[in-house]
This record gives structure tokens, C-alpha cells and sequence, in this order.
């Protein structure tokens, strides 16, 4: 009889344990394609959830890097050309209860384009800890050239910084 209950109480134990090993398992399969693709980069007019408002959305290009393609590239220097009038829309993965975040986009020249919206954009799992999207819409002013730079780390002193960087090469026709 003894035996039956420490084999009962053996399966009750190795059941959560095989789940937990199956689910962790999924996560951590690696993305192949992050480390050779460049980010999403087009010309759209799609209505996402997240899209401000645009002054003329025929000119708006899209970068996107998600989660996994930041933790496999962790410093990214992209170039990107935009016609004068235009936007440009900027989506990085992001996950605050991590302890990091991405802190303010630094512009090198303020005379070529402006920060014109940032904004969270939480998973549509609504799981806590999931990772969302940090977006930013930025407006071009003038013809030229300037880089927006990003950088995702924890914000407190002593924290970890320049986790990850973009560094985008923007240039206004």
C-alpha cells in the first residue's frame, strides 16, 4: 500500500514537471530567420491599432524588430530613406517587467525630423510578463540627414545600459 501512494504522489510531481519542460521548451526555440532578415520596412497605409494619425500615410515607412530579433541582434545600425513630408513609424519589442525599457529616442538633427508620438502597446495575450511593442511616429521637417538613436536598458542608477541599441541612419529627400 505504501508503495501505491509514493507512486501516486511520484506522478502528481513528474506531471507539472513535464508540462513546465514542454512549455519552456517552445519559448526557447531560437528564431534563425532574425539574424539574417532586416526589419520590416514598407511603404503602408494598413490600419493597425497602434498607428497615430499620419499627415500624408503614402510616405510612411515602417521599421519593425520585435523581442526575439533584438535579444539575437543586440546592436543594429539600419539606414532608411524617406520622402520630406513623410513618417517614419519605429516598433521594437519591449518588455517593462523586465526591468528595462527603452528610453527616450535621441535625435542627432532636430532640423530634419521630430519625435512626434511614443507610445506602449501591450501584448494582445494580456499575459503579465509577456513582451509588447514600444512605438514611436516620427515626423520629417526638411531635406538632410540625421540619425535616431534607441537604446533599451534599465533606467535606475547602476542598472544595466545599452542592452540593446538601434541606431537608425535617416535620410530626408
Amino acid at each position: 500500500m505504501e508503495n501505491i501512494l509514493k507512486r501516486k504522489n511520484a506522478i502528481w510531481v513528474m506531471v507539472p514537471i513535464l508540462a513546465l519542460s514542454l512549455v519552456l521548451g517552445a519559448c526557447a526555440s531560437p528564431n534563425t530567420d532574425a539574424a539574417i532578415n532586416p526589419p520590416t520596412t514598407t511603404d503602408t497605409t494598413e490600419n493597425n491599432s497602434y498607428m497615430p494619425p499620419l499627415d500624408n500615410p503614402s510616405k510612411t515607412i515602417k521599421v519593425e524588430y520585435l523581442y526575439d530579433e533584438l535579444a539575437s541582434q543586440k546592436h543594429i545600425t539600419y539606414d532608411v530613406t524617406i520622402e520630406n513630408g513623410g513618417s517614419l513609424i519605429v516598433t521594437l519589442g519591449s518588455n517593462p517587467s523586465t526591468g528595462y525599457d527603452w528610453q527616450k529616442a535621441v535625435i542627432s538633427n532636430g532640423n530634419v525630423s521630430s519625435e512626434y508620438t511614443c507610445q506602449f502597446v501591450a501584448p494582445p495575450s494580456g499575459i503579465v510578463g509577456a513582451a509588447g511593442k514600444q512605438v514611436w511616429t516620427f515626423k520629417t521637417l526638411q531635406p538632410g540627414q540625421t540619425t535616431i538613436s534607441f537604446n533599451y536598458s534599465q533606467p535606475w542608477q547602476g542598472g544595466v545600459q545599452n542592452e540593446w541599441t538601434l541606431a537608425l541612419n535617416v535620410t530626408v529627400k
